[in-house]
């Protein structure tokens, strides 16, 4: 479809905080979001969806955690936000190795286990959108993909099984079809108090 420019962006918004404002603006999705620039202890988002923000916003005080501007592109980093959130990144989408991109995903959650009381929100991307594969492939293997994200995760899940903690780990394709929860419930498992 293609769109009027001028008309097309009054309708969508003229930002991507625009857009995002007319869903908060919204009933069923008053109480999904947590729009705080700290985090809280996680008993206290249970059931809200966090937004670390990579936007542009006016009103950056109720629009999330903001890492517009310091979120790095395709890389492994650490950086603290101006409200003192601190964060350690793997987000290397473009690593289309596999074998390299399954050695740092275990690298920086070996981090994040060894390193409980850090003070700092570990994010782990356990996936790639670049190169000659789909997303999926890369998750779950086909055209030559070898080793698959997922199934590689998974794998290491089994090796840490226990009460560790892992941070958050981003994955794509992460049920399979339907049958593959097991990823997901490996690391629910391990947080302290529901294993």
């Amino acid at each position: 479809m293609l769109m009027d420019d001028a008309h097309d962006r009054l309708e969508i918004g003229r930002t991507v905080e625009d857009g995002f404002k007319k869903y908060l603006k919204q009933q069923c999705y008053e109480d999904l979001f947590y729009l705080g620039t700290e985090i809280p202890p996680l008993k206290k988002l249970r059931g809200k969806v966090v937004l670390f923000r990579r936007f542009e916003s006016q009103d950056c005080d109720n629009m999330g955690v903001d890492l517009e501007g310091i979120w790095k592109d395709n890389a492994t980093f650490s950086v603290t936000t101006p409200q003192g959130v601190t964060f350690s990144i793997e987000d290397e989408y473009k690593k289309r190795d596999t074998h390299k991109k399954e050695a740092t995903v275990r690298s920086v959650l070996d981090s994040a286990i060894d390193s409980p009381k850090d003070g700092v929100l570990h994010i782990t991307y356990n996936s790639i959108a670049s190169g000659s594969h789909t997303p999926y492939q890369y998750a779950w293997g086909g055209g030559g993909v070898n080793p698959a994200m997922n199934r590689s995760l998974r794998a290491y899940l089994a090796e840490k099984s226990g009460i560790r903690r892992f941070g958050v780990v981003m994955l794509d394709f992460y049920n399979n079809k339907g049958s593959d929860r097991d990823i997901v419930e490996s690391i629910i498992r391990s947080n302290p108090g529901i294993g």
